[in-house]
């Protein structure tokens, strides 16, 4: 058994090495699916920036009526 292992060292390096940066690549914190999450949160809050200012224009507008 531990000379199939001494033979077969590097290609189960390997893999484990494959394995984890896949799993990283997809899962991790700076991954695809965070990526793609960033990405929504992102688009959310523009379209919340786009309708605050839009109030804030209207709301200068009805004070200067006001004044």
């Amino acid at each position: 058994m531990l000379a199939k292992l001494k033979k077969n060292y590097f290609l189960i390096i390997s893999a484990f090495l494959i394995i984890f940066f896949l799993v990283n690549l997809f899962g991790g914190e700076r991954g695809l699916f965070s990526y793609i999450q960033k990405k929504e949160i992102i688009h959310k809050l523009k379209i919340q920036e786009e309708e605050i200012t839009k109030k804030i224009i209207d709301l200068e507008q009805a004070n200067s009526l006001l004044s």
